[in-house]
């Protein structure tokens, strides 16, 4: 479903926020592998919060591969 959506919008980047637990980044693989699967190179940008709800980290992630 998400692969869809990603292939039929113009989109101009994803961002996908998650909290530091490693549990949590399950999301951001699952939005690559709909990137991946829709032939699409649209940015996707994650976004670190921490537990106390701070932002530590926002950075591009450029492929499905790439360490969190």
């Amino acid at each position: 479903r998400l692969s869809a959506i990603i292939a039929q919008n113009d989109l101009a980047e994803i961002t996908v926020a998650h909290m530091q637990v490693p549990c949590c980044t399950g999301i951001l693989h699952a939005v690559l592998e709909a990137r991946q699967r829709a032939g699409s190179s649209v940015p996707v940008v994650s976004v670190v919060i921490g537990i106390h709800g701070d932002i530590l980290e926002r950075r591009e992630v450029v492929a499905a591969g790439a360490e969190f």
